[in-house]
């Protein structure tokens, strides 16, 4: 009775191993589906130097395509892929610069990720670039530099005007000065940001004056920001 008895329970493991050993086959059979008859994945070059310029409700993307002649066309991503859009690139057997702007964006920060592609549909490696779009917050935020006294002679038309000091962070670096000049033309100058002391000539007695101060608020920015004219009288 023992020996039947070990015998019955020997016959249930190995009924056990065949069992198990048979889902295991299975799920090997069931992963080998997704990985047969996939071919071998050949990165293409990637785009290099990426720089990202800021601008009014805008950015340009760009960078150099240095090896790889085959690249055909360069994706660019955002808001977790959920934008896009496809640059069609011609290459030569040298260093070429990609170029891209994306128009139409929010104020605020991205995270742009690039991917470029061969004519057989091979690509690159990710590369990710940090860029800024700026907008009508920005712009609300902006102030005029203050002219601290200002004088017009009557007698030789003479106008001159000393400014004060203003915060540069947000990246103020000109004033400009609209006036009139004697012959009834209307005229422009300008003031850098180290600049205190303005005079000019023939100005033109009795007519308002106007000025505005002009931003870039990082040093990759494309767009030049400006204040409204305020108008003054001149002393």
């Amino acid at each position: 009775k023992i020996m039947i008895t070990n015998h019955k329970i020997f016959k249930c493991i190995a009924i056990i191993c065949c069992i198990v050993a048979f889902a295991s086959c299975k799920k090997m059979d069931d992963y080998k589906k997704y990985i047969e008859d996939q071919p071998v994945l050949n990165y293409t070059g990637k785009i290099d130097s990426v720089k990202v310029f800021s601008g009014h409700n805008r950015v340009l993307i760009q960078g150099l395509l240095v090896s790889d002649p085959k690249i055909k066309e360069a994706r660019i991503y955002w808001d977790g892929r959920r934008d896009s859009v496809v640059v069609h690139i011609n290459r030569t057997f040298g260093v070429d610069t990609l170029k891209a702007t994306i128009n139409n964006l929010e104020e605020r920060v991205y995270n742009f990720e690039i991917v470029t592609f061969d004519d057989q549909g091979n690509k690159s490696v990710k590369v990710y670039a940090f860029g800024r779009s700026y907008g009508q917050n920005f712009l609300l935020s902006l102030i005029n530099r203050p002219i601290a006294i200002n004088s017009l002679k009557t007698y030789d038309n003479t106008f001159t005007a000393t400014f004060g000091n203003v915060d540069r962070t947000l990246g103020i670096f000109a004033t400009e000065v609209k006036y009139t000049d004697q012959t009834g033309t209307e005229k422009i100058t300008r003031l850098g940001i180290d600049e205190t002391a303005l005079s000019l000539i023939n100005v033109k007695i009795g007519e308002k004056m106007s000025y505005r101060s002009l931003y870039l608020p990082d040093t990759l920015c494309l767009d030049t920001f400006y204040t409204d004219f305020t108008e003054f009288k001149p002393a």
